[in-house]
């Protein structure tokens, strides 16, 4: 209701995962021998509040289910991402007693729950049962090795409509001068979101003539969506002719495109909560500090094009997961500016960006649909396909809108990313290969002084 609220406001009615479970769950729990929840939602020990997006414990904890298939977090249970949360078990796979399976994403993991059943009269009832989320790969010195047989009878009853599809996505639609990639986004190299920032922008800005916007200034948000879920999920598109396929990476997601009328204050706020992703920086440690807090997905680390900005990393987060102000006295965005002078944070901006973000996804203080002065019925894919194949010659810088502030002296930094980013090094001068990282990563750390 919130991600797609201009499509179903007004029209669809709809509780919270736990509200509806605990209205329909009664009348199940009578028809049948056992109830298993389908539930696309993660596991949270944070409070309830109703309406929760990640509600798969609470659902748990009321009672009645006797199995959970949860998700959408993109993490696996059982698993140690889980070690130590209130109500589980990880010895039994079970949250709240309930045994559970998230099975990872983009098909990891097969989720299995195994219940052994036994009969009291005419009623069936669980004595026991298992829990496994298996892999579908292992990785052997960074190298994919499947652990599943393909089945022939699916690849030769898909064969003409696989070649055919390839085919298609395959045709080309424009050209690059330079090799696009999202290895090194976190160190502010990011020529991916500036290609979807300049497309958003051209696609919009004809929409605003003679409209009570027209005139305001333009600006356009991007996240990076392919930025390291796993060692194998980056864009890399090599410089020349570029194909359908090659787009589609720059843009994942089916959103649409939006635009809202905001004032820099409300840009300032934006920025700020974007700017959770990274990790406080403590300039008096020696040691080297993780810059990436992977809690954080990489599709909420908006940046603005139009603007330019530092990010201060010796300050806290201003904003907490909510998009709630928790440390009001601090900003992390320092030196805001548009073109060239302190940003006037009551002047009024256009921001291009998509339905999910406009309409409130992500939780960003001041977007709630309520300020959406453009929604388009084409994708955002749809705009940089037209903004490509238009042969425009003049392709954005590749560095992102923002920078880090100066610490006041050297502290050294690392992330994880493909270990193909090693190619690219000459791109980012500053940035140095610092070994194998976590799981097929490699490590890449450089100086924030």
């Amino acid at each position: 209701m919130l991600w797609d609220k201009s499509n179903l406001d007004g029209r669809v009615q709809c509780d919270g995962i736990v509200e509806s479970a605990k209205r329909y769950l009664p009348e199940l729990r009578g028809n049948c021998d056992a109830v298993v929840a389908l539930c696309h939602s993660g596991i949270s020990a944070a409070p309830a509040r109703g309406r929760d997006e990640n509600a798969s414990l609470h659902l748990a904890e009321i009672g009645g289910f006797d199995a959970i298939m949860a998700g959408h977090w993109h993490r696996v249970f059982p698993g140690p991402d889980y070690s130590g949360v209130r109500g589980v078990d990880l010895d039994r796979g079970t949250i709240a007693g309930v045994p559970t399976v998230m099975p990872g994403f983009w098909g990891s993991h097969l989720g299995v729950i195994d219940l052994v059943f036994a009969k009291d009269g005419d009623k069936w009832s669980i004595v026991n049962s298992t829990t496994e989320a298996k892999p579908i790969y292992r990785r052997e010195k960074g190298a994919v090795v499947s652990l599943a047989d393909a089945d022939k009878n699916v690849i030769d009853a898909i064969a003409n409509d696989h070649a055919a599809t390839v085919e298609w996505v395959g045709r080309p639609v424009g050209h690059f001068d330079r090799r696009i990639h999202s290895y090194f986004v976190w160190c502010g190299f990011d020529p991916a979101s500036a290609i979807v920032n300049a497309a958003q922008i051209a696609y919009v800005k004809p929409l605003l003539a003679g409209t009570p916007h027209q005139g305001l200034p333009i600006l356009s948000a991007a996240a990076p969506f392919k930025a390291g879920y796993t060692p194998d999920a980056y864009i890399d598109i090599p410089a020349g002719q570029i194909a359908l396929r090659d787009l589609a990476d720059l843009y994942i997601y089916p959103n649409t495109v939006a635009a809202v009328r905001v004032t820099g204050a409300t840009i300032r706020e934006w920025l700020e909560h974007a700017s959770r992703i990274f990790n406080r920086i403590d300039t008096s440690r020696n040691a080297t500090q993780e810059l990436i807090d992977r809690r954080v997905p990489s599709y909420n680390f908006d940046s603005i094009a139009g603007l330019s900005y530092s990010l201060d990393l010796s300050q806290p987060a201003r904003t907490n997961f909510e998009g709630k102000i928790v440390a009001p006295d601090v900003h992390r965005v320092v030196d805001l500016r548009y073109l060239g002078e302190p940003l006037d944070l009551s002047r009024e901006f256009v921001v291009v960006t998509n339905n999910y973000r406009a309409d409130g996804g992500g939780s960003f203080p001041g977007l709630d649909g309520s300020n959406t002065i453009v929604r388009a019925p084409d994708t955002n894919l749809d705009a940089i396909i037209k903004f490509v194949s238009g042969g425009s010659n003049s392709m954005p810088s590749p560095h992102s809108p923002w920078t880090f502030a100066p610490l006041g002296h050297a502290v050294s930094v690392q992330f994880d990313s493909s270990p193909i980013g090693r190619e690219c090094l000459p791109d980012v001068p500053s940035l140095r290969d610092a070994g194998n990282g976590n799981a097929g990563f490699s490590r890449y750390q450089f100086n924030l002084s």
